[in-house]
């Protein structure tokens, strides 16, 4: 097997005076690629994605997040995953420059490369704002002061690090881009912007123009939308799927009268749209229905607690259908005494959660959202799971620390 380079291939044809390739633009509608989803939600489906798509696609990113041409943007993502591919794609399209990197693991590494490489942008997911703040304390203002941006995907930056980080940095929009495999990103959020509105802060943000919303009935009719009376969100442009590789039955279910439907329940207000969750993870309280993520945008602001998540589960007692459980990783000083208190006075009775459970760590999937098929099964296990050692947590995260600070760390 003889393996040559791309250089050497140009150049031997050269010499030979001889015209390997022929730039032939392919057709718009034509297969671009097959993006397969992560099965989080059921098993995974091949999206059908066109050149007229991807197109689109990595043009909705770049007017979305105001991406110019010297932006030099770290991009510490698994390059499998559509966010990082937009990202990738969307850059090489603008001519900016691109720093890889494999993950947020290490937050030193994050330092190294911002600093050596002059990085002023930076793609990431939610979480991995708390790894960094996390392992770099105190320096996170010192290391990212200098970033033009930072486009959170991939998972709802909450209500909490939305006023932190702005907080944080004053000089850098923050951005908060809601997409899917099926539609790349196509709704936008200029998170500096609305830092400082009670009224908007938890909002998804707005579509660009080239990306219609509307939100839908349980038949499938167009209604008007508010915080009581949310629908079923679908979307429509030049960005979205042609559909799911061989299954025309789900293909047919998802993409009706050239709209897209995805499982979300949302509502329409002022022209910004606001995410309840996933249809399937509403909580239906006693005929009220109840959004985790508002839940877990109120309970992320109590002092107390440091990550959480909202499922549904059966009311043990069969009264109200379903409760809201609240699973989360608590701060010093934590008691459920306090945490009901703060919830108390911040959201209507119902919504409250009547459970809660303490864990190290919130489970996550591969691009770092909650996982709440496993919070789901950490329920129905409760009284056999063999949760991590609270110590081995406690060490692994001073280590983290130290990686990063190198220096030693206060016993606590």
């Amino acid at each position: 097997c003889q393996v040559l380079s791309l250089r050497t291939v140009y150049q031997s044809a050269a010499e030979r005076d001889i015209h390997m390739f022929e730039n032939i633009l392919p057709e718009e509608d034509s297969i671009a690629e097959l993006l397969f989803t992560s099965g989080t939600t059921g098993r995974p489906k091949g999206v059908i994605l066109t050149y007229k798509a991807v197109y689109h696609i990595l043009c909705n990113t770049i007017l979305g997040i105001d991406m110019a041409e010297d932006d030099r943007i770290l991009l510490p993502l698994p390059l499998h995953h559509s966010f990082a591919l937009r990202v990738l794609r969307a850059a090489l399209y603008k001519g900016a420059t691109v720093i890889l990197q494999n993950g947020f693991t290490f937050a030193k590494e994050v330092e190294t490369n911002v600093m050596h490489h002059h990085c002023n942008a930076l793609a990431a997911v939610p979480t991995s704002y708390e790894v960094m703040r996390g392992q770099m304390q105190d320096d996170f203002e010192r290391v990212m002061k200098n970033m033009r941006y930072i486009e959170f995907s991939a998972g709802a930056l909450s209500v909490r690090q939305r006023k932190e980080i702005t907080a944080l940095l004053p000089n850098t929009i923050i951005h908060n881009t809601w997409g899917s495999s099926e539609s790349g990103g196509a709704i936008f959020c200029n998170v500096t912007e609305i830092a400082n509105n009670p009224l908007k802060i938890a909002t998804l943000g707005k579509p660009l123009s080239g990306v219609q919303v509307k939100i839908l009935d349980p038949f499938g009719n167009e209604m008007k939308s508010d915080a009581r009376h949310p629908g079923r969100m679908a979307l429509k442009g030049d960005m979205q799927m042609k559909g799911y590789w061989r299954q025309p039955e789900l293909t047919a279910a998802t993409l009706v009268d050239g709209w897209l439907l995805t499982g979300d329940m949302a509502y329409l207000e002022d022209g910004y749209i606001y995410m309840l969750g996933r249809a399937d993870d509403i909580i239906k309280v006693a005929g009220e229905k109840v959004s985790p993520i508002e839940v877990e945008n109120v309970a992320g602001e109590c002092p107390y607690v440091k990550e959480c998540a909202c499922i549904g589960v059966d009311d043990p007692d069969g009264l109200l259908g379903q409760i809201p459980v609240l699973f989360l990783t608590a701060k010093n000083g934590y008691s459920e005494d306090k945490l009901l208190k703060f919830l108390s006075g911040r959201m209507e009775k119902y919504k409250i959660p009547k459970k809660y459970v303490v864990l190290e760590a919130i489970p996550r999937n591969q691009m770092q959202k909650v996982d709440r098929k496993e919070l789901k099964n950490i329920w129905d296990n409760s009284e056999t799971l063999d949760l991590m050692n609270p110590v081995i947590q406690n060490i692994f995260a001073r280590r983290s620390i130290r990686k990063f600070k190198e220096t030693s760390i206060p016993a606590t």
